[in-house]
């Protein structure tokens, strides 16, 4: 399956199965949002490795706080023109 064309937001991609998550995403040629709580250099990794497959950005959030994730969103919408999947 191709999904060249379509946004995924991999929350938790800085290790373990949300790292192989985006990258598996990646493979696939989606456009992959790589969320990270606290990992920075953890989801800069994921997202070199993303990038060898398909294009990324990185995205900070504390998933525990709400304003936080109210902003994570806003700045979605205000990058990718829609996300398809969570």
């Amino acid at each position: 399956m191709d999904l060249q064309g379509r946004t995924v937001l991999v929350t938790g991609a800085s290790s373990g199965i949300g790292k192989a998550t985006a990258i598996a995403f990646a493979e696939k040629r989606a456009h992959v949002i790589v969320h990270y709580g606290r990992n920075k250099a953890g989801a800069q990794e994921t997202l070199k490795q993303v990038e060898t497959f398909s294009s990324g950005t990185l995205c900070q959030a504390d998933l525990m706080d709400a304003q936080a994730v109210k902003s994570l969103f806003a700045e979605i919408k205000a990058n990718t023109p829609i996300l398809d999947f969570l």
